[in-house]
């Protein structure tokens, strides 16, 4: 996934994954900005007496934490896991999991139209980033809300499965909202 701000601001939310724990901290991948790395000092791990880090994260694991402060100068970014309420944290990994999904999308019509990424992401992806704020917000642009579940997988009478945008089988997770991006950009 790609990003148009190379640091994250102060007081944004960010998925990051733990990578290395130390007795009073814990070291952070950046997933959203290239691999910047963050720190989470041992009294931004959780609200309660921490005596052994290990018993709150684990390497590898996958958190939701809050940006305290950055320092580009030295690459340098204060992260903190206790000050993320459980509400932000289900919306932000939802919005990491779509954008991710609208990633792959654009990945897949690079691919049809014979572009690397890099070309894909220069002629469509920032542009649609750039306007929509991100990928999902497009996504949930480009597709009303549905009353009922027959409504939301828009099948027709061509048979159980078909779609009525695309008139194609879908296969996997693939739905609708991707062959609009694909589409999107392929008429660009």
């Amino acid at each position: 996934m790609r990003t148009l701000k190379e640091w994250p601001d102060p007081d944004d939310y960010v998925i990051c994954t733990i990578s290395e724990l130390n007795p009073n901290s814990a070291v952070a991948v950046l997933d959203e900005y290239n691999g910047k790395k963050g720190m989470i000092h041992v009294s931004e791990v959780a609200n309660t007496m921490v005596r052994d880090i290990r018993r709150f994260v684990k390497i590898g694991e996958k958190e939701v934490a809050k940006v305290l402060f950055v320092d580009s100068e030295r690459g340098y970014v204060g992260l903190s896991l206790k000050r993320v309420k459980p509400s932000i944290q289900r919306e932000k990994i939802l919005e990491f999991k779509n954008e991710n999904k609208a990633d792959k999308c654009l990945t897949f019509a690079a691919k049809v139209m014979k572009k690397t990424i890099k070309e894909a992401y220069d002629e469509a992806g920032y542009i649609l980033m750039e306007k929509y704020g991100g990928f999902i917000l497009l996504l949930s642009a480009q597709r009303p809300k549905a009353r009922s579940a027959h409504k939301r997988r828009n099948f027709s009478s061509m048979g159980r499965g078909y779609c009525r945008r695309c008139r194609e089988k879908h296969k996997g997770k693939r739905s609708c909202e991707e062959f609009d991006i694909v589409c999107f950009y392929i008429r660009s």
